[in-house]
């Protein structure tokens, strides 16, 4: 989808198929150091920004990544979570789960599918490890 430009609507109809399909699964997360488990994962994000506000706070130009968790809850409550996510407050949410961290890694021990800038996966076992990393950018400019 990117190809054509509606990388935004990826990530919604990634969203609308995990909200029906998705069953909830176990992942171990490791953040700066200190490991956290989440035996019910329904949904598990890292971003810095850009495609769907998923993290209303999280820009490109900071060194950290913005880290979310959303376990297992009813339709109803997810219907609930989504209508926060239309107005952008769904960092109030008990069931949204945000981190801002600079070292992250995530463990699936039961094959999930997954998503890279807006491009599905295939269905695999996940040892991710995310970092924020200065780089120097260098471009051309014509006056």
């Amino acid at each position: 989808m990117n190809k054509y430009h509606l990388g935004s609507f990826s990530y919604l109809f990634s969203v609308l198929h995990v909200l029906f399909c998705q069953k909830s699964f176990p992942i171990s997360v490791v953040m700066n150091e200190k490991q956290l488990n989440f035996d019910k994962a329904f949904l598990c994000t890292a971003t810095n920004g850009g495609g769907m506000t998923i993290v209303p706070t999280a820009q490109i130009t900071k060194p950290t990544i913005d880290f979310v968790v959303v376990e297992q809850i009813n339709l109803f409550k997810i219907l609930g979570l989504l209508f926060l996510l239309l107005r952008k407050k769904q960092m109030k949410s008990k069931y949204f789960h945000h981190f801002t961290i600079n070292k992250l890694q995530i463990l699936s021990t039961v094959p999930q599918y997954g998503q890279e800038d807006g491009e599905d996966t295939k269905k695999q076992l996940f040892d991710l490890q995310i970092f924020t990393k200065k780089q120097l950018f260098w471009g051309s400019v014509k006056c």
